[in-house]
């Protein structure tokens, strides 16, 4: 998933042999909901399946019509700001940070005939996907990272080992209190500001939750003086030219993780919007003024989750 997942557990000395072929068992999770998401194995059941012609139903694991299904389901809510297909415009800016230019008009105009949400059907009782056009190019990168922390939590719960913490870049999912933190886990959220990698915004305690943050603070690029993210608005084809960092809590990592990145989609104004009518999110969001300068927003129960030592 072109990242790193990282799992933190306790247990007591006598289960240490326990607690490790647990977390052996939640990688080897996580490995094997790479070969089916990730777009950068050839042979990936999400590339093998997008290899197929237009109009057929075509057989899918359980996983992969469940992440399809809550994708598609987020690009209904957030008119498409969360929008898996939008794989051919990705893989276009992936090419122009290459190249360090943007995408010719041509290209642009023909990942656009090959996108949208509503070109994708799902029939979950016979575990099928069909796509409405050829060469559509599913991108799982907002969500997957997610959805396979909350697997290896699940895991590794199971197995008997609750206090746990799953990360996966960005996305950190988390199960019991850790020994003598009865408020939770304290998760630190990084600021915008390039010149101090180490600098938080602020910190969250959290238990039976997850914590996702999406911005642009390492991937980037610049374009005659205009920075262009990483991450893609499918309605225009290009990175996101706003400096926008927003954090997402929620009861899961598959939740926070995709909604993150359709908040930074959306911007400040209908990000917030759309995360003060789901009853089980919160967000904070950082972004820059003309001057530079950060600006803070959050919901309305966010301030609930911070660690009271931040201010």
């Amino acid at each position: 998933m072109g990242t790193l997942f990282t799992i933190r557990l306790w247990a007591d000395p006598a289960d240490s042999q326990k607690a490790r072929a647990a977390a052996d068992a939640a990688f080897e999770e996580i490995g094997r909901l790479n070969s089916i998401l990730s777009d950068y194995e050839l042979n990936s059941e999400l590339l093998l399946i997008t290899r197929k012609p237009k109009d057929t139903w075509l057989p899918a694991s359980n996983d992969f019509i469940n992440i399809l299904s809550i994708s598609q389901q987020l690009s209904a809510a957030t008119d498409g700001a969360f929008d898996v297909t939008a794989g051919p415009h990705i893989r276009n800016w992936r090419l122009s940070k290459r190249d360090r230019r943007l995408p010719r008009p041509d290209r642009i105009q023909d990942a656009f005939a090959k996108t949208g949400y509503q070109k994708v059907a799902i029939d979950t009782q016979k575990k099928a996907v069909k796509f409405a056009v050829d060469h559509m190019r599913l991108d799982f990168g907002g969500i997957a990272k997610g959805y396979a922390a909350d697997a290896a939590l699940a895991i590794l719960t199971k197995r008997g080992f609750p206090r746990a913490l799953v990360a996966g870049s960005g996305d950190i999912v988390v199960g019991d209190a850790p020994p003598g933190q009865p408020l939770g886990w304290a998760i630190g959220i990084r600021s915008l500001d390039k010149e101090d990698s180490k600098k938080l915004t602020d910190t969250v305690l959290l238990t039976h939750a997850a914590v996702s943050t999406s911005g642009d603070l390492q991937q980037f690029l610049d374009i005659d003086g205009k920075r262009y993210s990483h991450i893609v608005d499918p309605k225009t084809g290009l990175g996101l030219t706003e400096r926008i960092g927003v954090t997402i809590i929620g009861p899961n990592a598959v939740t926070t993780d995709s909604s993150a990145t359709a908040v930074s989609v959306m911007g400040k104004k209908r990000g917030l919007a759309y995360i003060e009518k789901q009853a089980k999110l919160e967000c904070l969001i950082v972004a820059k003024d003309i001057d530079g300068k950060d600006i803070f927003i959050e919901s309305s129960g966010f301030g609930e989750k911070r660690a009271k030592q931040t201010k």
